[in-house]
């Protein structure tokens, strides 16, 4: 599977580990990578965000990650989806979820990937699971 990284917004070139993204993100899609043949994934601004997140999901506010699954057919050479994460809002966040703003943009990563595969966090229970797991593959992904 090809991951393509595109940096819409200025960010500081510490945070440009694109091998650790792929890799983190391989991970979290296990066998479904190997089915597909390109994920996009956009790091964006808030005013981007906020754009993005009115007209798409009709919500007025700046969020972290937003995922857009590509629809599935039996053709080869498909997009498997778009992830657009807000680095800024991972900054911000990331005190609060007591992470290193780094791992807070990588689970915000592999947070969109995940929905990508199925999960879904639309309950306590399911969200507390998603987010145990995002944040394991991430900190295995940052330490090797």
């Amino acid at each position: 599977m090809q991951i393509n990284i595109f940096y819409k917004t200025k960010i500081s070139p510490y945070y440009h580990k694109t091998g650790v993204y792929k890799k983190a993100l391989l991970r979290a899609l296990g066998k479904q990578a190997k089915a597909q043949k390109e994920l996009n994934v956009f790091v964006v601004s808030p005013k981007e965000m906020l754009k993005i997140n009115t007209e798409f999901l009709g919500h007025k506010y700046v969020t972290d990650v937003i995922t857009f699954p590509y629809p599935q057919t039996n053709l080869k050479g498909e997009v498997f989806g778009d992830i657009i994460v807000c680095f800024e809002q991972a900054k911000k966040q990331a005190p609060t979820a007591k992470t290193s703003t780094l791992l807070e943009f990588l689970i915000l990563m592999i947070h969109g990937a995940l929905h990508l595969i199925g999960y879904d966090d639309n309950t306590l229970e399911l969200r507390d699971k998603m987010n145990r797991l995002a944040h394991s593959i991430a900190e295995k992904a940052l330490k090797s």
